[in-house]
């Protein structure tokens, strides 16, 4: 009897804990809805007080063909060269030399641009140094009497100074020496100690010649010496090309070169 009663009243209530939870249901996804709509709400505000006032939102229309019109009087514009694209501007490169770069008081130098805002200036590099085309090579005698030569001061290897030749810088240290003994050859002619008098006119000859290469050694001797004292040296170099500089200007004026 009961199952029959019940199934003949389908629209009863539900029963008191069941309208609960629906209630809660109900509650909760008008909640989510609400915040979904007010959160919308607050982003459109925000986006707004973003743009400077009376701003409207960026857009872009491209020009069509029907919409260029050419100026009256003029010749109309070909379809071909109606649209074209602007030219790119190809990418700066760093100039050449350094940069300095002057960033809030601050100075940088760099090679490549410098930062945006910042008062930029173009340096001169300054010129490499240039290697000296000649060295002074050294023929120096050993306490036991001995010869040889070398690219140091003879008084570094405790040696007295012999002879010094010019020789070019770019060659290899045997070919300096056969340079330089070549060339001591050259001043090293001997001149007769008894000259006949036949042959006065000769050693006359010879004695002039001698002169005159000795008086350009010289003057080659002199120039690699102030080259020399040019250059950054210790006390004891440059005591030593002042004395030999010296000698070769006493020995200039004894020869009236």
């Amino acid at each position: 009897m009961r199952e029959g009663v019940r199934n003949d009243a389908p629209f009863k209530p539900p029963e008191p804990g069941k309208l609960g939870t629906v209630l809660s249901v109900a509650a909760a996804i008008a909640v989510l809805a609400a915040f979904y709509v007010g959160y919308g709400w607050w982003d459109a505000r925000q986006a707004a007080a973003s743009r400077p006032d009376g701003a409207q939102p960026f857009s872009v229309q491209l020009p069509t063909a029907s919409r260029i019109v050419a100026a009256p009087g003029s010749a109309p514009v070909p379809p071909t060269q109606r649209i074209h694209a602007a030219p790119v501007a190809p990418p700066q490169m760093a100039s050449e030399g350094m940069h300095k770069c002057v960033v809030q008081g601050r100075v940088l130098y760099t090679d490549d641009l410098c930062p945006a805002g910042a008062n930029a200036s173009t340096v001169a590099r300054a010129p490499a140094p240039s290697r000296p085309s000649t060295i002074t090579l050294y023929l120096c005698k050993a306490t036991d009497g001995g010869l040889f030569w070398t690219r140091q001061h003879c008084h570094q290897r405790s040696a007295l100074v012999e002879r010094t030749v010019t020789v070019p810088a770019d060659r290899s240290f045997d070919e300096q020496v056969a340079w330089a003994r070549a060339r001591r050859a050259e001043l090293a002619v001997p001149v007769p100690s008894n000259p006949v008098p036949v042959f006065q006119e000769q050693s006359d000859n010879n004695a002039a010649w001698n002169k005159a290469a000795r008086c350009r050694y010289l003057n080659e001797l002199v120039t690699v010496l102030d080259s020399e004292a040019r250059q950054p040296q210790s006390a004891a170099e440059q005591d030593r090309i002042r004395v030999e500089k010296k000698e070769a200007s006493d020995e200039q004026f004894r020869l009236h070169c």
